[in-house]
């Protein structure tokens, strides 16, 4: 699950306007948070060991004026500033640890020193910690000072309490002289406590209180979802994760939300466990930049780098050919990002434009030509894109060369320990493990969307040249690109100006099995609004090129109801899609209601004469998409009449057709014989 259906970007600081249902969509999948001992948390995310904290020597209990004061508070702010005395309290006094810790680290990193921090406000004013009141549902970020009102409300408390104190005392004092009077006022003690105690006896009052709580909590889990998916989506690709602390009551619990899993700790209480408690103040005051998720191969900004510097070791990084850097590779970023996929858990792919730069002068430029930086979290177990797409170079010839990315250099993380993220195999429950993500680099030459051809004439062309190229990719270098859609295909200009259509985005490609025609690997996924039907309906079957086909259908049925070509030299309005009712609904939520919606189109929907498509789209319309949509109508009836059989397994036909080609009626030639033009391929 990705967590990217919201648009909502905008800061919510209270949960009146944010629905419960995206918590509830996460608890019942399986990124539902995992659980995980405190100790572990702060030893494998933070780097602190329990082990440095020498409890004897700090002995903290929390001041009985900071825990009235805490305990009594009624609004988020004053709870936030009564919080942030207990936990600069703490800090005060465990600060040697702190210190130690800051010192050990600096020489590990041979620095001279490491920036610390000295106060709670300081931590989460700068962002490094997200803070929310579980019980209340509100962000827990305001003045480290109490309002006015709470100082005369809690002066006010001091007031009855002293003079409660002052009663009682009166009343023991009586006590030793009158046993009549005792007993009476034991007889009112009780009296009075039984009028304070809430009554038990009454069911109703229970579960109203505990469906209160559940409501609130869901509004809670929702709003810090929505403040750690909003913060993970502005600093576009500058954190791997954002560290929480969830408050409720006097127990607080730490929180990863990374790009693999959301990870939080079994509750501590402040009071009761201060040992624990002084322990996370500790590991979170000695904590830098990247213990709190900061991507350390992108640079803070600068006068002459306003948007940062990525920075590739030749250590680690490889060229083109796959052969180690001779030098760190530098690039400048120049502007914000030209894409960036909202979501929490998943790839979370990020575009940046960047120009490779001397090391020294961030604003000499050292590459004729823009370049795009590709930052995303695949997982481990897929193979790396850069050696796919050099995989395919080296295979095609030359003259192909040109339709797919020229690769400037690429970066592979796949160590969790050098990641920074937390081990899977530390939760609690293992059944929920997922497979490990990988932090991937790729930086390539920019190239322009299909949005921005000038004519259909163009259009044709680049889309032609894509076809034409996936089947040499396919043919010459046994590979898929596996997640065709419209982001993927892009075109670049030569000397002439002349577009030359080029497939981009490999990270979901795939190696195709010589003797069955299918991939090594079980399907991984995709754009659901141009996959084909049976990968819709059956996502663990491995996937073939007919299924690459199908989509390129589904892009040119979605082209001519929604691109709009633009006058020659400028870029297509913002009105895409307005243009005709769509008839198929590509905004579906999930596979099977995609699947419902293109399976209703191709049996039951109206004539693919009758769309009302864009008035530079129709002759596309009727040269090519009506005869390939009768192509794949066929198809799909041919494919739906197959005997077939359901085991716990995936769907297994009964009869011998060829998969590969579902009996002919999805080919390469075919497609192109649809559209009338010549399947032949030179220099293959």
């Amino acid at each position: 699950m990705s967590l990217s259906n919201s648009q909502e970007y905008r800061s919510t600081t209270a949960y009146g306007n944010v629905d419960p249902e995206i918590w509830h969509t996460l608890r019942y999948s399986f990124d539902r948070p995992s659980e995980i001992q405190p100790t572990l948390f702060l030893k494998h995310l933070l780097q602190y060991d329990v082990a440095d904290l020498k409890w004897k020597a700090c002995k903290y209990r929390c001041p009985e004026r900071f825990k009235e004061a805490y305990l009594s508070s009624t609004t988020a702010p004053d709870r936030f500033a009564a919080l942030t005395r207990i936990i600069d309290d703490a800090h005060i006094r465990a600060r040697k640890f702190v210190r130690a810790a800051l010192k050990k680290r600096a020489q590990a990193e041979k620095k001279d020193t490491v920036e610390s921090r000295m106060s709670w406000t300081d931590i989460v004013n700068s962002d490094d910690i997200c803070v929310i009141d579980m019980s209340r549902a509100e962000f827990m970020k305001g003045s480290s000072r109490p309002s006015v009102q709470a100082e005369q409300a809690a002066l006010e408390r001091k007031r009855k309490k002293d003079q409660a104190d002052s009663e009682q005392s009166k009343r023991l004092r009586q006590s030793t002289t009158d046993d009549h009077a005792t007993d009476s006022t034991v007889v009112d003690d009780k009296a009075e406590e039984k009028t304070d105690t809430p009554d038990k006896t009454n069911p109703d009052a229970e579960d109203t209180a505990a469906v209160q709580e559940k409501v609130t909590f869901e509004k809670a889990m929702s709003l810090l979802l929505r403040g750690v998916k909003r913060r993970l989506y502005y600093t576009q690709a500058r954190r791997r994760y954002i560290v929480t602390l969830m408050v409720t009551g006097s127990k607080i619990q730490l929180g990863c939300f990374d790009r693999s899993a959301i990870t939080v700790t079994e509750p501590i209480d402040i009071f009761k466990n201060p040992k624990m408690f002084v322990l996370v103040v500790v590991a979170l005051f000695a904590g830098d930049r990247r213990h709190f998720g900061y991507e350390p191969h992108i640079s803070l900004p600068t006068e002459l780098a306003p948007h940062g510097l990525l920075r590739l070791p030749a250590s680690r990084a490889l060229d083109e050919e796959g052969n180690p850097l001779v030098e760190d590779a530098v690039f400048l970023i120049s502007d914000e990002a030209i894409s960036i996929e909202h979501m929490i858990v998943g790839r979370a792919t990020v575009v940046l434009p960047v120009e490779r730069c001397c090391p020294d002068i961030p604003t000499t430029i050292t590459t004729p030509s823009p370049l795009v930086a590709k930052i995303g979290w695949p997982f481990a177990c897929r193979e790396d894109e850069a050696r796919l797409i050099c995989d395919v170079r080296k295979k095609v010839d030359p003259r192909w060369a040109a339709h797919i990315p020229r690769v400037e250099c690429t970066l592979d993380i796949d160590n969790s320990e050098e990641l920074g993220l937390l081990p899977h195999y530390l939760w609690k429950e293992q059944w929920n493990r997922v497979d490990r993500p990988a932090l991937r680099f790729l930086v390539v030459e920019r190239l322009e969307h299909i949005n921005d051809v000038r004519s259909l004439e163009e259009f044709k062309s680049v889309f032609l040249d894509i076809v034409r190229f996936h089947r040499v990719a396919y043919l010459k270098a046994s590979i898929i690109q596996g997640d065709l859609n419209t982001s993927n295909l892009m075109l670049k200009r030569d000397a002439d100006g002349r577009a030359i259509g080029v497939l981009n985005d490999w990270d979901m490609a795939q190696h195709i099995d010589d003797r069955s025609k299918e991939s090594k690997s079980a399907f991984g996924g995709g754009t659901a609004a141009f996959m084909a039907l049976d990968l819709l309906r059956d996502t663990k079957r491995h996937q073939m090129y007919r299924h690459d086909l199908e989509s390129f259908i589904w892009i040119l049925i979605w082209s001519v109801f929604h691109l709009e070509l633009g006058p020659e030299g400028t870029v297509p309005g913002a009105g895409a899609g307005d243009h005709g009712k769509p008839i198929v609904n590509w905004d579906a939520d999930g596979f099977n209601m995609m699947w419902y919606s293109k399976v209703a189109l191709l049996m039951n929907g109206p004539d693919v004469a009758s769309w009302k498509v864009q008035e530079a789209f129709k002759p596309l319309h009727e040269q090519w998409v009506m005869p390939l949509f009768k192509m794949l109508k066929m198809a799909h009836e041919v494919q739906s009449k197959r005997p077939k059989r359901h085991w716990f397994g995936p769907l297994q036909f009964t009869d011998h057709m060829n998969e590969e080609t579902l009996g002919g009626h999805m080919t390469y030639e075919k497609f192109m014989e649809a559209i009338g033009e010549d399947p032949s391929l030179p220099d293959l």
